[in-house]
């Protein structure tokens, strides 16, 4: 906002002429701010001059206009409790009590002299901040019923999380779905998680990884590194700073099971001498082991074994369900280093210490080829680019990834922690898509996008033609794309940004993003508003 803009609008609330605003004239500004015309405007075309709506009103709204039909009338009830400012118990009181809410007074005028330019600068913002007129405020401040929604609350609605662009099932873990076994999701997960901002020379921090759990990532990365003090976590090679292994074992243990109950994967990049390793199992079960009950049972273990030594299928694998509340160790397979030995190549787990192995759920690899026998808790890791190549096969990718998983990560050329493109590795069935969560960029939008579902619960079952080999699809086939159509009304916009370089414009454009026969970008784009980020309307 420009400052001579702001500088009218303070002006105008401040009704003592004191050049400043008291306590009552800032909570008067503040409350002006909150206005939005062009939501009221929604609310009288919907409802007229009602004061408020009765719950069976704004049921039939939510049900029809806002097509949530699976709405119930005790979900629109909790709804009204929760747009309303007042707390229900109190308005279910003073109902009780046959009292009604304090009306607000209406400011007075300032009759501060204003200078011209000032002055028109103030009015031209008018539709911005706009002083209530009397009607206005007693509309949003008389007492409401109980079960009633006010205008006030009604937008409270409209711009609060329950009015979200999906439906609000979507908002809810659906259990049934998290009983197939761990290869049939698409898993959130991280980059390099313990890093802040680039990947050479920024801070590494264990509030990174608590900002991570707590967005419901399931798969986060350890970089783990010998130091005098014991294991530590780092981007090696670079001049990012480090965190210590026990804080980040502890954070997973307070934080790791608040946003889902379901089960996090631990990506291990092993960098660790022999006594390390040892030392990293004993922090690993004295934190989240037998003080947090966090590390799966032997029961788990047994049919990791069995898997791996053929005794069982992949179809075997247990479920998030099975899992819950439980931390999975994915470490990479490792050998003596310039070793020919035919024992070394046969067995590459030959100096991984046996206590480490014993708490190992999945095996990281390189990619081993379609040809190769795929395990279930065997993992092949690649980078973006490599995994390019694979999704131009997608029948043969996505049948692979039924049993087995993949991971993909950044290829190193993006120090920036930029993101590349989920969707196509989705599309084909790769499992753990890592992502550099500290980049909000378009990927990692869209990936966040793709996790709210399910109640961010971080899994996402797979749709049908992933999970069954006679039903196998090529995502990429235009010819199987159905044809949607679907509407958007813009309304406005609210306390945008200001831009970081270029003119100061709004601009919506909208675009679509997954298989390739569906993806559009940029498609329509709204109309241009100039110079007004705080509440643009169209």
């Amino acid at each position: 906002m420009p400052r001579d803009t702001l500088r009218g609008v303070l002006e105008h609330f401040d009704t003592s002429n004191t050049g400043s605003l008291d306590f009552v004239e800032f909570v008067r500004f503040i409350k002006s701010l909150r206005v939005r015309d062009e939501l009221q405007k929604v609310y009288h075309d919907k409802f007229s001059d009602k004061k408020y709506i009765q719950d069976e009103q704004f049921y039939k709204f939510v049900r029809e206009d806002q097509n949530e039909i699976n709405a119930t009338p005790q979900y629109v009830t909790a709804l009204i409790a929760k747009s309303e400012a007042e707390p229900t118990k109190e308005r279910l009181k003073r109902s009780r009590l046959g009292t009604g809410a304090t009306k607000m007074e209406q400011p007075a005028v300032s009759t501060k002299a204003v200078p011209s330019k000032t002055k028109q600068i103030a009015e031209s913002t008018s539709a911005v901040f706009q002083r209530p007129t009397t009607n206005s405020w007693q509309s949003q401040q008389d007492f409401v019923p109980p079960d009633c929604l006010s205008m006030k609350g009604f937008i409270n609605y409209l711009v609060s999380k329950h009015n979200g662009p999906c439906d609000n099932q979507v908002k809810k873990v659906t259990e049934d779905m998290l009983s197939h076994p761990l290869s049939h999701y698409l898993i959130a997960s991280s980059h390099n998680t313990y890093l802040e901002g680039d990947q050479l020379k920024s801070k590494a921090s264990v509030e990174a990884y608590k900002k991570v759990l707590l967005e419901g990532c399931r798969c986060i990365e350890l970089d783990c590194w010998d130091s005098r003090k014991g294991p530590i976590i780092t981007h090696g090679g670079t001049l990012t700073s480090s965190v210590r292994l026990n804080d980040v074992l502890i954070c997973i243990r307070d934080h790791g099971f608040v946003a889902s109950q379901y089960p996090i994967i631990l990506s291990i990049e092993n960098h660790l001498t022999t006594t390390n390793q040892i030392e990293f199992v004993k922090q690993l079960d004295a934190i989240l082991g037998a003080a947090g009950g966090m590390l799966p049972d032997s029961k788990v273990t047994s049919l990791f074994n069995a898997v791996l030594a053929g005794g069982a299928s992949s179809g075997d694998l247990p479920s998030p369900q099975d899992l819950l509340g439980k931390v999975l160790i994915k470490n990479p397979q490792k050998k003596k280093k310039g070793s020919e030995k035919v024992e070394d190549i046969l067995n590459p787990w030959t100096h991984t210490p046996k206590e480490l192995l014993e708490r190992i759920h999945f095996k990281t690899r390189p990619w081993p080829g379609f040809k190769a026998k795929n395990n279930g808790w065997e993992l092949a890791s690649l980078n973006e680019d490599a995994a390019k190549k694979l999704v131009n096969k997608p029948k043969k990718l996505i049948n692979w990834t039924q049993n087995s998983f993949v991971r993909i990560y950044p290829k190193g050329a993006r120090v920036d922690s930029s993101n590349f493109m989920p969707t196509s590795f989705w599309m084909t069935g790769c499992q753990l898509v890592s992502l550099n969560y500290q980049t909000n960029d378009l990927a990692m939008q869209i990936n966040r996008a793709l996790f709210s579902l399910n109640g961010g619960c971080g899994y996402i079952l797979k749709p049908e033609y992933m999970l069954k080999p006679k039903q196998i699809l090529n995502p990429s086939d235009a010819k199987l794309a159905p044809k949607l159509a679907f509407t958007l009304t813009l309304i406005s916009g609210w306390q945008l940004p200001p831009p970081k370089r270029g003119k100061n414009e709004v601009v919506v454009r909208f675009s679509v993003y997954g298989a390739t026969a569906d993806t559009r970008r940029n498609r329509k784009r709204s109309t241009i508003i100039k110079a007004n980020r705080w509440n643009p309307v169209w």
